[in-house]
């Protein structure tokens, strides 16, 4: 994420806490970037004179997500997942990164599937939440990967009844190619896993 992008997204939430709450590890917060926009400085001045904060933030956001090559990643892998707890929604970007291997071409071959199974730990371990999956099919005009697909998984009853009072909970979504994953320790023999928790704000 450029540094532009993550002033807007502090922009665009910018509420008002105490300043130690708003205070990022390399010292800059979201009442600065607020003040020098509002004082006419730049987007893109900003991100010079703050390129290296950046740059760790986002280095530390990277390392509270846990991603596992459980199965082979040659083909394809989860990049990161995240939970969307008022459309009760797990979201995860899959990386296809070979030209073939996907059960042919459109209109040529079937396709296959990239399914990804999503779990949830409510305080006695992990348990299946639902699956989901994308339809893929090889690359036909010479484009070099990689591409990137979005896999929606919808919550199941229990995860809707939670209570969405700011609780975190640890989750894990599996992907495997071609496989339907069968339950929270499902070890694929195409895909991985992410490790990470997800906060029920109201």
């Amino acid at each position: 994420m450029s540094f532009r992008t993550m002033t807007l997204c502090l922009l665009a939430a910018v509420v008002a806490v105490p300043a130690f709450a708003q205070q990022t590890a390399c010292g800059l917060t979201r009442g600065d970037v607020t003040q020098a926009l509002e004082q006419g400085i730049s987007a893109e001045q900003i991100s010079a004179d703050h390129d290296n904060c950046a740059n760790t933030a986002q280095t530390m956001s990277l390392t509270k997500q846990t991603t596992t090559p459980t199965g082979s990643i040659f083909w394809e892998e989860i990049d990161a997942c995240g939970y969307h707890p008022q459309r009760r929604e797990l979201d995860c970007a899959v990386e296809v990164k070979q030209q073939f291997g996907f059960a042919g071409f459109p209109a040529v071959g079937p396709g296959s599937w990239e399914w990804i199974q999503f779990c949830v730990d409510y305080g006695a371990g992990l348990v299946p939440v639902n699956i989901s999956a994308v339809h893929v099919h090889d690359e036909q005009f010479g484009v070099q990967p990689p591409w990137y697909y979005g896999v929606s998984v919808a919550a199941d009853t229990t995860l809707h009844q939670a209570l969405v009072n700011g609780q975190t909970l640890q989750a894990r979504a599996i992907l495997s190619w071609t496989l339907i994953p069968t339950g929270c320790n499902y070890i694929p023999v195409w895909g991985n896993q992410a490790d990470f928790q997800i906060k029920l704000d109201p």
